[in-house]
């Protein structure tokens, strides 16, 4: 007998302690278990990327380039909205070199006659496009999958510099550099396209204005480039 009163005592104790005790963590799963909403095949998605391409052609007679040294790099974040499985809009920015390296032959009008060793025309720019994708796999997972991105972009040139580099005849080597270009353009706008496999795609990028004032008459730079890209997830 004396020891049921004893355990009721001990329970009237404990169920007392208990009732005062402060609640440290509370966890609602109506709320904490609902899926994110960002991810490569969700709502909302951006990664870094590089890129490197080549200038594809020649160019015009008087300003050809030569095809292989004539090279592009850029560096950029991409956003990307889910609109449906197979659609999503996006948009993405990024710093871009081009270095244009003229042919050097008795037809050089660009951006004057003289023939050098190397001359060659460098822009440094930033990019801004808007591209829609379609993807074509729908059941992919949370993957960037295979796709199809077709866009348009605006450029604006922060640098540009035309260079010369000669052998001089005692052995020496001059380099000259000309920057405040009076013929040129700060900006230019075009169309692009990318196909995809998940984190590598290769793109073709198509200028379609002028680098140049109409005023100097001067040939045009080739305005097709061609790349791979790599996307780098976050």
């Amino acid at each position: 007998m004396k020891i049921h009163r004893s355990l009721v005592l001990f329970l009237l104790i404990m169920t007392g302690s208990a009732k005062s005790q402060t609640v440290l963590l509370s966890v609602d799963r109506a709320t904490d278990s609902l899926p994110t909403q960002w991810g490569p095949n969700l709502k909302k998605y951006s990664h870094t990327f590089f890129s490197a391409g080549l200038i594809a052609s020649s160019g015009e007679a008087g300003g050809q380039i030569i095809v292989g040294p004539s090279t592009e790099f850029a560096f950029g974040l991409r956003d990307k909205y889910r609109v449906g499985k197979v659609y999503s809009l996006g948009w993405d920015i990024s710093v871009n070199l081009r270095i244009f390296k003229l042919r050097q032959d008795a037809g050089k009008q660009l951006p004057d006659t003289l023939i050098s060793d190397v001359s060659r025309m460098d822009y440094g720019s930033a990019i801004l496009g808007v591209f829609q994708r379609f993807n074509v796999d729908p059941l992919r997972g949370n993957t960037l999958g295979k796709y199809l991105d077709t866009g348009v972009y605006g450029e604006w040139f922060y640098s540009i510099h035309y260079i010369r580099k000669d052998r001089m005849p005692d052995g020496s080597r001059l380099k000259q550099q000309f920057t405040k270009l009076p013929f040129t353009r700060s900006f230019s706008a075009g169309v692009f396209t990318r196909i995809g496999l998940n984190k590598i795609s290769f793109y073709g990028r198509f200028r379609l204005t002028s680098l140049f004032l109409p005023s100097f008459q001067f040939p045009e730079l080739p305005a097709l480039t061609l790349g791979v890209e790599a996307a780098i997830s976050r």
